[in-house]
């Protein structure tokens, strides 16, 4: 799957149809992410800028491991299972200028 297929695919979710497990919930309150910023990154897709597939548990879903522009100090990354619905398996916020400086080592 592309960029784009991806992006036309969280479209296609209305934000009713976005589920948050117990884990990404828990999450998003310690990390400080509202859920009103994940449903709207994942709704309009916009701002996905990167992703990687990942090993699904199911043979009939797919995991990916999306990243999103936020801000010019954050960048979200949320690992998201589509199964007929798109859930939300857990929420990070990764600080740009701290993984710049990782990133040197």
């Amino acid at each position: 799957m592309d960029l784009e297929t991806l992006k036309a695919k969280l479209r296609s979710y209305p934000k009713d149809k976005i589920i948050l497990n117990e884990h990404s919930r828990l999450r998003s309150i310690q990390r400080n992410i509202s859920l009103k910023d994940i449903l709207n990154h994942i709704s309009s897709p916009e701002k996905l800028y990167y992703f990687e597939e990942q090993t699904a548990n199911k043979s009939n879903e797919y995991k990916f491991n999306c990243f999103f522009h936020h801000s010019n100090k954050y960048v979200y990354r949320f690992v998201i299972v589509i199964n007929g619905e798109c859930v939300i398996i857990t929420v990070i916020r990764i600080n740009k200028i701290m993984q710049k400086e990782a990133d040197k080592v």
